[in-house]
């Protein structure tokens, strides 16, 4: 009974590892290398910002929508006037329920990817990668790639 309890566990976490590496995002300054190596398309967009406010709705199918305002205040790639929206989506039935999911919380600073979605009902960013900067300050290595991109744009 043991024995077979034990195989049971096993078979389990075999199992469940691949499922929680796919849930496993990439460092964020990884991706934003990665968006910075190739920003197609042409809505791509880079920007610090700092977080205005932060809404979430629930949807009937129970996943949430979080719209994340910010005030932008320095642009990398391309530029956008006034606030931008970044909207994500939690799916609550997902594997991976917050997987490319931006939890910033109203005052925090970010550096933002993704691409700008101008639609009727107005504008927002799908998110590519979000990096929370503490003390407002990006990293080094991060800057310096940045700084060529916006030499480039």
């Amino acid at each position: 009974m043991e024995r077979n309890s034990f195989a049971l566990i096993v078979i389990a976490c075999a199992l469940a590892t691949p499922a929680a590496q796919a849930c496993k995002p990439l460092v964020p300054a990884e991706r934003i290398r990665e968006f910075v190596a190739n920003p197609q398309p042409s809505s791509a967009i880079i920007f610090t910002g700092k977080v205005v406010s932060v809404n979430e709705k629930r949807q009937t199918d129970g996943a949430v929508v979080i719209e994340t305002t910010l005030q932008p205040t320095q642009w990398w790639m391309h530029f956008h006037n006034g606030r931008v929206v970044v909207r994500t989506t939690s799916l609550a039935m997902s594997p991976c329920p917050d997987f490319g999911v931006l939890h910033a919380g109203a005052g925090e600073q970010w550096l933002v990817s993704g691409w700008l979605h101008n639609t009727v009902a107005g504008s927002w960013v799908e998110l590519s990668a979000g990096m929370r900067l503490e003390n407002g300050r990006l990293p080094g290595n991060i800057k310096q790639e940045l700084l060529r991109v916006r030499a480039a744009d």
